[in-house]
This record gives structure tokens, C-alpha cells and sequence, in this order.
């Protein structure tokens, strides 16, 4: 039987099991005594013996009665417990409201700094929309541990760094192989390494989706998006963690490079509008 079914913390004490234990157990108990007793001496009382008669029932009655009087003393022992118990009830509820608005401040005031630094730099992945729900997967474990300190969530981190580890890597081979095939002049094969490498990154960004709880690429939506994610991803985590430059394991992404993919991409394609820039555009571009 749990303990806080006993004090009943949360009901007044006269409706607890420890209350009714504690005033009734020393009354019958005491009572079951002088029953006894009385039943195995053939005591009979009268008032008209006098002071004769309650000497002769506080001699034999006098343990059953201290018996009986416990009830009180335990029973206020009781009342101060249960009063004990709400109190840490009270407190503890109180820390947990208290955890929750630091929660929620903390959650608008990354909303409302971050949301207003992605329609400032007018990002095309991240949205102001996908803001709370990212501050969500980073931050709901802090609150969840009742830390009190609001910490990114390390297995969040480690998902934002395997994406940028593994874009950043592709990227240099997709541009290395991609001049590669420029001086060999093998259209087909540049065609089709384009295409790997976009749906490769697309993959990629689908993959930290399920983590870090932006928004889902849409399967014909442009390529522009999957590779500005990457550039705002990186951001995202420098302004998470502001220490980010002390941290070896963070590969550094060069904006510039990502520049040359899209341009290498695009004049090879044809296509002159980034927006343009699709799966299905580039699937026709490819040499039957």
C-alpha cells in the first residue's frame, strides 16, 4: 500500500486510513482489554459502592484506558503529518508551475528572437511557424528532467551534427566530381550526378525532420530550399549553442559552396529560375 494513500494528502485527514487507524485501532484495542479483563475477574461496577467502586476500576481498568487514550495523541500526530504532506504537495506543485512558465517564457522568447532572425534574413526553409515546435524537440528533456536549467537536448545536437557532417562531405565530393565530369564531357553522368546529390541532401534534411521537428519537404518543392535548410540549420545550432566554436565536432559550412552546387546544377540543367530548381526538372534533363 502506497504511503500517500495513507496520509491522503490530497483529501481532508478525516477521510485518510492513517486517521480512522489511529483514533479507532487504540479504542477498540482498549476496550477489547477491558472486556477481557472485566469478563476474567467477574468485575461488576456499581455507583452505589462509591469510592470503593472507581478504585477498583481504575486498578484493573487503568491499562486499557491508557490503551484507549492513544487515540488521541496519534491521531494529532496524524493531522500534523497530513498537514506536512500537503504542504510538500503544495510545494512541490508549485515548483512544477513554476518549471512550466520558465518553460513557455523561455519558449516565447526563443520564438519571437529566432522567428524575427529567419523573416529577417528571409530563409526559405525555416519558417517562424516551425519555431515553438523546434523549441519543443531542443528543450521539452529539460523540463521533462526538472533540471531547471534549459539545455539544448544532446541527441537533438547530435542529429543537427551528423546532417551538417554529412552534407558538408557530400557537397565537396559532388563539386570535385562534378568538375571532374565537366573536362571529360560526359553530360549523361553529370546529369545524373546532379541528381544523385539533390536527392541525396533532400534525404538527408527528411532524416533530421523526425529530430529537430522543422517542417517536411515537399517531393517536387525546390532544390533551393533543401540546400538553403543547410545554411539554416547551421545557423540554428551556432544560435542554440553560442559555444559553438570550441567544439571540434562541428564541421563549419561554407556558404559559398553551396552557391557553386546550385550554380553548377542549374547552368548544366538549363534552368534559369532557382525556383525551377526541381526533382522532376532535373529527372527531365537526364539522357535517355
Amino acid at each position: 500500500m502506497r504511503s500517500d494513500f495513507l496520509v491522503g494528502s490530497d483529501k481532508p485527514v478525516f477521510k485518510t486510513p492513517f486517521f480512522r487507524l489511529a483514533l479507532f485501532v487504540p479504542i477498540i484495542l482498549g476496550g477489547s482489554l477491558a472486556c477481557y479483563i472485566g469478563k476474567a475477574e467477574s468485575l461488576v461496577f456499581s455507583l452505589s459502592s462509591g469510592v470503593k467502586s472507581v478504585e477498583l476500576f481504575w486498578e484493573y481498568l487503568k491499562i486499557p484506558i491508557a490503551i484507549a487514550s492513544l487515540s488521541i495523541p496519534l491521531a494529532s500526530w496524524v493531522i500534523a503529518n497530513h498537514r506536512s504532506a500537503q504542504l510538500v504537495e503544495t510545494i512541490k506543485k508549485q515548483e512544477e508551475k513554476r518549471l512550466y512558465d520558465l518553460y513557455y517564457d523561455h519558449s516565447d522568447y526563443f520564438a519571437k528572437t529566432f522567428g524575427r532572425f529567419i523573416k529577417t534574413h528571409k530563409w526559405f526553409y525555416l519558417e517562424a511557424e516551425d519555431v515553438p515546435v523546434i523549441h519543443r524537440q531542443l528543450f521539452l528533456q529539460s523540463l521533462l528532467n526538472n533540471s531547471g536549467e534549459f539545455t539544448p537536448n544532446p541527441v537533438v545536437l547530435e542529429s543537427i551534427k551528423l546532417y551538417l557532417r554529412n552534407i558538408t562531405e557530400s557537397l565537396d565530393l559532388f563539386i570535385d566530381h562534378f568538375e571532374s565530369l565537366q573536362l571529360a564531357e560526359n553530360g549523361y553522368e553529370l546529369s545524373c550526378h546532379s541528381y544523385r546529390f539533390c536527392v541525396f541532401t533532400r534525404e538527408r534534411l527528411m532524416t533530421l525532420v523526425k529530430n529537430l521537428g522543422s517542417r517536411p519537404v515537399c517531393p517536387n518543392e525546390s532544390l533551393q530550399v533543401s540546400l538553403s535548410a543547410i545554411i539554416e540549420i547551421y545557423s540554428l545550432y551556432k544560435w542554440v549553442v553560442p559555444e559553438y566554436e570550441k567544439e571540434n565536432d562541428l564541421v563549419a559550412v561554407d556558404e559559398n559552396k553551396i552557391k557553386t552546387a546550385i550554380k553548377l546544377i542549374m547552368d548544366h540543367s538549363g534552368i534559369a529560375n532557382p525556383e525551377e530548381l526541381t526533382l522532376s526538372n532535373l529527372e527531365g534533363s537526364l539522357i535517355i
